[in-house]
């Protein structure tokens, strides 16, 4: 069964890939985020999403990830999609990725803005999933190789509720 765009999404985050901790305690409020390319016509701007922190595996990556607590699932960050479209173009990088071998593989990305962080306040997974409309497996429990997917209107605004986050702050 195909799940329809709603304009809304989740991005999952990896931190052993992606260090979201460093990015958010950053000035930096702006990055490109990787998608499936079966997705590629569904993003545009205005559009918003959450981002959720499934499996911290940080540490069996480096030493240097042993003096990081590693993060528990949860919601961690709500993002407005800046892109008109998705772009596709070379593996996209920035100050807080840790890249793998792509080979040069071209990937789609879509430029997001961290429009709230909660990093020092996160909704974990398991206080809020006996709380959300839509029982949405793939937030809760993840989905492997999948980037982002999509998240139904009334549970992102459901999560706003719940984060103590003004939907005027967004929708602006």
């Amino acid at each position: 069964m195909e799940i329809l765009p709603t304009g809304y999404w989740t991005f999952f985050c990896t931190p052993e890939r992606w260090d979201i901790e460093g990015f958010i305690n950053s000035a930096e409020t702006k990055t490109r985020y990787k998608i499936q390319k079966n997705q590629k016509d569904y993003f545009g701007r205005k559009q918003y999403g959450i981002i959720s922190v499934l499996n911290d595996n940080r540490k069996n990556i480096s030493p240097w990830f042993y003096a990081k607590q590693p993060l528990k699932r949860g919601i961690y960050a709500i993002v407005e999609i800046l892109s008109d479209k998705a772009i596709l173009g070379e593996s996209y990088f920035d100050n807080y990725s840790y890249p793998e071998e792509d080979n040069g593989q071209k990937s789609y990305t879509v430029e997001i803005l961290f429009r709230k962080e909660l990093l020092f306040s996160p909704l974990y997974t398991k206080n809020i999933s006996d709380d959300l409309i839509e029982n949405h497996k793939w937030l809760l429990k993840g989905k492997q190789g999948i980037s982002a997917s999509v998240l139904q209107k009334e549970t992102f605004e459901r999560i706003l509720e719940i984060g103590n986050v003004p939907k005027s702050k967004l929708y602006t």
